[in-house]
């Protein structure tokens, strides 16, 4: 399973919400979890992972296969093990991403990983469009300003690639004048039908994102009651169930269906 998480602009919380996404799948699935930065201009995973000292990642990769040495007994040489069930792919620093190398990427992430998250970078880039050609759902952060949903409702290629999308309103409150329904209503004058999804605002998390703890939250926090931990769950589960098929899960109910208190709104 693919996934690509995107934003019409920088400052969504697009990588917060792949990371947290990232973990989450790992509490669900018996399996390993790739996360991957395409952003060469961005580097956001490997800052919010500053403290693993990653050292190589799309630049090492990309060497190998320029080399034509890239095999999967050498591709976990451009990772970082974040614990037995995740690794990270740092952006590149040096290097170009192309077609070829966008699809060596892919074809050896699919084989390794049980699920991959591929941080985007946002807007209409052509880079991204090769990994959401390859994708098996598309998460679009979006926020509660109108210009922003504007943005989304005119990007080309989340008009091209539509069957793929699903919407996520990251940091969502209710008690914002401009909500979900209207979100709903630009996006649907656009032609653009997909489901939209909100995550909550959770002060708790956000600090520990400020914290370079971000993982704390999915996978070490002792309560796992809040609003966020229930949607990131949920929206991981439906996933799984739509897009992860012959993923081996850890919760029968994702098997038997007995899923989702959905946070649609």
């Amino acid at each position: 399973m693919m996934i690509s998480v995107t934003a019409p602009k920088k400052g969504m919380g697009q990588t917060q919400c792949a990371i947290n996404l990232s973990g989450m799948l790992t509490r669900l699935i018996n399996g390993k979890v790739l996360l991957g930065d395409i952003n060469k201009f961005c580097q956001d995973i490997e800052y919010y992972f500053s403290d693993t000292h990653a050292l190589k990642g799309l630049d090492s990769l990309i060497s190998l296969i320029g080399a034509g040495l890239l095999r999967e007994d050498n591709f976990d040489t451009c990772i970082k093990s974040i614990n037995s069930e995740l690794d990270i792919l740092i952006a590149n620093e040096c290097f170009e991403l192309n077609k070829g190398i966008i699809e060596s990427l892919i074809d050896f992430s699919v084989k390794l990983y049980d699920a991959v998250v591929f941080d985007t970078i946002s807007g209409n880039n052509p880079i991204t469009r090769e990994f959401f050609e390859k994708s098996d759902v598309i998460v679009v952060v979006l926020n509660q300003y109108k210009n922003v949903v504007d943005m989304a409702a005119s990007n080309k290629l989340y008009k091209e690639y539509a069957n793929k999308v699903i919407y996520l309103l990251n940091r969502f409150q209710d008690k914002i004048s401009f909500n979900a329904a209207d979100v709903r209503g630009i996006l649907h004058s656009a032609g653009l039908m997909s489901e939209i999804f909100t995550l909550d605002y959770d002060i708790s998390m956000i600090n520990e994102c400020n914290d370079h703890s971000v993982l704390n939250y999915i996978l070490n926090k002792n309560s796992k009651s809040g609003s966020v931990h229930e949607q990131l769950m949920n929206l991981a589960e439906l996933l799984i169930k739509r897009y992860g098929s012959g993923i081996s899960v850890k919760n029968n109910d994702i098997k038997s269906g007995k899923l989702f208190t959905f946070f649609r709104k």
